[in-house]
């Protein structure tokens, strides 16, 4: 249980890490940084993270 407890811990931090993130790139992409690459790669990389996240979890829910 303990060790229950200490995964979903980390992997909120994780969350609200990446989240972070993405509020920053998305911050230089609206302030209109000559070359936001970068930053689109990165949004679109943590996107693709939290889409297979999702589809993830409700498969897992329907197995259930």
């Amino acid at each position: 249980m303990i060790r229950s407890a200490v995964f979903t811990s980390i992997f909120v931090a994780f969350i609200v890490l990446i989240l972070a993130a993405d509020w920053a790139a998305l911050h230089d992409i609206a302030k209109g940084e000559q070359d936001p690459w970068q930053e689109c790669l990165f949004v679109l990389a943590s996107a693709l993270f939290f889409m297979t996240l999702s589809l993830r979890g409700l498969f897992t829910l329907r197995k259930s």
